[in-house]
């Protein structure tokens, strides 16, 4: 990605985007909760969107909305991806830096599919706490950040 793109791809993700850990619960083999990196872009103008596909990688999605509105679309990405994608967003971040450090420090709590397991059975607790107290913290800092105007 050139540096340009990365820069007005950050500046759409501290305007109009959200780092997020969501959780994931009531799955039978986890016996706990879980949690998972997203990273979105929300615009009413898709070629924008597309555009980040192109440059980033992700998908777009059409979210519904009131007949009175134009349609809202989304732009997503997760994981491995997302986690790659906010390294090199980092260097053009200004509101969002602090989320997206967060959100590398959890990702590098989680297994690489394809590579060997490291929790046979069951992941420990003091791993599962970590994990909490990483999504607590991205809940405060949404909240400091949505006071930033």
């Amino acid at each position: 990605m050139q540096d340009t793109d990365a820069a007005y791809v950050a500046g759409l993700l501290d305007g109009e985007g959200s780092i997020v850990l969501s959780v994931r619960s009531g799955r039978e083999w986890a016996k706990r909760s879980d949690y998972t990196l997203l990273v979105r872009i929300h615009n009413t103008c898709k070629e924008v969107l597309d555009w980040t596909v192109t440059v980033a990688g992700g998908r777009v999605y059409c979210s519904s909305r009131a007949n009175r509105h134009r349609p809202m679309y989304q732009w997503t990405i997760h994981s491995v991806q997302a986690a790659e994608f906010l390294r090199l967003m980092l260097p053009y971040l200004r509101i969002k830096r602090d989320q997206a450090l967060l959100a590398l420090d959890f990702q590098a709590t989680k297994e690489v599919v394809g590579q060997p397991r490291k929790y046979l059975s069951g992941r420990p607790y003091e791993l599962n706490a970590r994990r909490l107290a990483m999504y607590q913290e991205m809940i405060k800092l949404h909240d400091r950040c949505s006071h930033v105007r």
